[in-house]
């Protein structure tokens, strides 16, 4: 539930000496499973202005003031008067209840099993609030002091383990091993049999694979070891492959998994010789990876490339030659130049110059409109740009993973109907649109990295995205485990302009199962401290 306070006064208490802002976005919404939110008081950082609407516009975390008043003598130092509904949907537990601070009385509680409300008032304003020595120390407008020993309950993935087992015994068994053949879409019924088939050379075919070595990682069960193993050498001569800018994710999704998990020596060697193979693909005068060559003259590029820089970040890290981190930080950049637009939305596509290294067209492939933005290339961004922050701790991908998340927050964490699990592209006006649980995976991952990186790895606005996405994603409609539907998520969305939609598809069932993965181990992290 949210709990609505008309007409409460929230005080926020500052240092002496300082003026505040009063910034929203360092109140990070929470989910603890129940939906309720929590308040923290918080003491907030020296800055000359308070909030303004339009900063509240981009979190639904906010206390909106409705005007600002002018101190007198000093204009340059406004306040806030805030009077509006608030909508309460904060943070953290706050272990132990202060009473209320000096020149404030008791007001009121409200009281429930899970959690306590304190309101504490003003006795009388200060003779001069303003004052050296007393500066906004009481500003305003009110006390909101919320305690809770709430306990948050994680979601409990162990008990779909038998249904991920089984469904991904399914998906193997599909396997052509006659043709070489690996699934990567079902048919609109349900059924990998019938569905796409293609073999160790394109893309799609290694997240079968990949996924049990996931499953491995999960269970400890090594019949996923031995599977993972055994399958993954059908991809092994991709390493040597130039024509395809999908060998990052081909050779990482199969060979890196197995070098992380069992430390394989004969692994690295793999990987670099796929990364040299990749290399042969990046103009430096361009600054980007080839991706397409689809229309004469033209250099093409597409968002999914940003994904293959894992590939350069593992033979960097292995060998220590900067070319390899060069050639990602280079790709990195110019994506964010090229792609990223001024609102944080992005292109799928671009045909670039090779002549002054300049766009000639930008639009999309799989997306509604070449002006429109396509989900599942903005969720590889997310994914993307948070390892490339993590790896680099380079502001300028930090900025650019914080923006292009915050756009995913705005529209569809959750979208208008309340649903975290993202529609096929955000730009799409018509009614009842397909959703695209394939790119949800990847996605909640690259939120799981950026809650990772916080001072409070759970109790902050990426993870809670992240827990409420795949809480809906483990459920029908997107989950079924009572259906005859053979994989493991339902409504992905390959390709809606060529009328491929509502199938289970190989890379949502590989991301889902690594989002599934990185959150057990968050979730370990923080209840082992």
């Amino acid at each position: 539930m949210i709990l609505q306070l008309p007409r409460v006064f929230i005080a926020l208490h500052l240092r002496s000496g300082e003026y505040g802002r009063f910034d929203p976005r360092t109140l990070s919404p929470f989910n603890n499973g129940n939906h309720i939110h929590i308040l923290r008081r918080v003491w907030l950082k020296h800055q000359s202005s308070l909030a303004t609407p339009a900063e509240c516009a981009r979190t639904e975390t906010c206390l909106l003031p409705p005007y600002r008043q002018t101190i007198p003598g000093r204009p340059d130092k406004p306040r806030s008067v805030w009077g509006n509904d608030i909508n309460i949907r904060l943070i953290s537990t706050v272990k132990t209840l202060k009473p209320c601070p000096a020149h404030w009385y008791h007001k009121e509680h409200f009281e429930t099993e899970n959690i306590r409300i304190d309101i504490c008032l003003p006795i009388k304003r200060p003779k001069s609030p303003f004052s050296r020595e007393v500066t906004m120390r009481s500003i305003v407008l009110s006390t909101l002091l919320i305690a809770s020993c709430l306990a948050w309950t994680p979601y409990n993935f162990t008990s779909l383990y038998p249904f991920y087992n089984q469904q991904l015994r399914t998906m193997l068994g599909a396997i052509d091993y006659t043709g070489g053949k690996f699934p990567v879409a079902t048919t609109t019924s349900g059924s990998w049999a019938g569905g796409t088939l293609s073999d160790q050379s394109t893309w799609g075919a290694n997240y079968g694979p990949g996924a049990a070595w996931l499953m491995y990682e999960l269970t400890n069960d090594t019949y996923w070891q031995n599977t993972a193993q055994t399958l993954q050498d059908y991809f092994a001569p991709n390493q040597y492959r130039n024509t395809s800018h999908d060998v990052g994710m081909i050779l990482m999704t199969t060979f890196g998994n197995c070098y992380r998990l069992t430390g394989n020596t004969s692994i690295p060697q793999i990987l670099r010789n796929g990364a040299d193979s990749l290399t042969t693909r990046f103009d430096p005068y361009v600054g980007l990876m080839k991706s397409w060559s689809t229309r004469a003259g033209t250099y093409q590029v597409i968002a999914d490339n940003m994904m293959n820089l894992e590939l350069f970040m593992k033979v960097y890290l292995l060998t220590n030659e900067t070319s390899y981190l060069n050639l990602a930080l280079t790709h990195a950049r110019n994506t964010i130049k090229w792609f990223v637009r001024p609102d944080f939305g992005s292109f799928h596509v671009l045909d670039m110059s090779q002549t002054d290294a300049r766009p000639l067209v930008r639009g999309t492939q799989q997306g509604y409109s070449a002006g429109s933005t396509w989900t599942r290339g903005h969720a590889w961004f997310v994914y993307a740009f948070s390892f490339m922050y993590q790896h680099t701790q380079l502001p300028e991908f930090l900025t650019a993973v914080q923006g292009i998340t915050q756009y995913w927050i705005d529209r569809q964490l959750p979208g208008p109907d309340g649903v975290y699990v993202p529609v096929w592209d955000f730009d799409d006006p018509t009614p009842n649109k397909p959703r695209d649980t394939s790119c949800a995976g990847a996605l909640a991952v690259g939120l799981l990295r950026l809650a990772s990186l916080q001072n409070d790895t759970i109790n902050n606005v990426y993870f809670q995205k992240a827990d409420a996405l795949l809480q809906q994603l483990s459920q029908p409609p997107y989950l079924n485990t009572t259906s005859n539907w053979q994989s493991i998520l339902q409504q992905g969305s390959r390709d809606v302009p060529a009328n491929n939609q509502n199938t289970g598809i190989s890379w949502g069932e590989y991301y889902y199962l690594e989002a599934i993965v990185a959150y057990n181990k968050m979730v370990a992290a923080y209840q082992s401290k």
